[in-house]
């Protein structure tokens, strides 16, 4: 998120709860803290968190740059905690994506499968703490999407086999690795072909006619012919 998030200039608004959609768009419809989006949530909603709480300064209630789109769980545990100048002196705040780099103060712990975040700042290990970015819900999100990832991958990989090789010389280990794939991950690829059946690279798949591929609700099927 850290990556891609650039703060827009809306026009200003007397009432916060008017600059909604120009939070969601800036935050690319997920939350600021643990990166949970919309479309992840089940069920767990969104709202406009205020970085620094109004109750501490009730002049940027309204100030669009002290407002950050968070889903109601780390709103909550957030709530109105608030830091004192000897506390960012030692580097304890709250890591907010907009402002600071994600990779500047967390890391995924590897031997946990990466679904375990770890600080490296204080501001890192204050944030996890304050905010349980590791709880339960967050780490088997952690887990889906580097499965996930790692689907797509390897789906890259050997499209990427297919690509490269002249198909009159595609060796058929790399077949028999397409077939695994597809047994492996049924509709995935065939899913992810399908978005992209008329697009002239995936057309080069089926030069001279020695690889057909079928789509079907069986998967994607692919035949090596001699």
């Amino acid at each position: 998120l850290n990556e891609v998030l650039t703060r827009s200039q809306p026009e200003t608004q007397r009432d916060y709860h008017d600059y909604l959609q120009d939070l969601r768009l800036d935050f690319w419809f997920s939350c600021a803290y643990c990166s949970l989006t919309e479309k992840e949530a089940q069920g767990i909603t969104f709202e406009i968190d205020h970085y620094i709480p109004q109750d501490h300064a009730p002049e940027k209630k309204n100030e669009f740059l002290n407002l950050l789109y968070s889903c109601t769980e780390c709103n909550r545990a957030k709530s109105d905690l608030i830091w004192d100048e000897e506390a960012l002196k030692r580097g304890y705040f709250i890591v907010r994506p907009d402002v600071d780099n994600y990779f500047d103060h967390f890391e995924h712990e590897k031997t946990s499968g990466y679904k375990t975040l770890q600080g490296i700042t204080n501001a890192g290990k204050f944030s996890i703490i304050c905010l349980l970015l590791n709880s339960p819900l967050l780490q088997k999100l952690r887990e889906q999407r580097m499965r996930k990832y790692g689907y797509l991958r390897e789906i890259k990989n050997q499209l990427g086999v297919l690509r490269r090789h002249n198909v009159n010389k595609l060796e058929r280990e790399d077949c028999k690795k397409l077939e695994m794939l597809q047994f492996k991950y049924k509709m995935k690829i065939s899913n992810l072909l399908k978005k992209f059946r008329d697009v002239d690279e995936l057309k080069k798949l089926n030069e001279s006619d020695l690889i057909s591929m079928k789509m079907s609700g069986k998967g994607l099927k692919i035949r090596r012919t001699d």
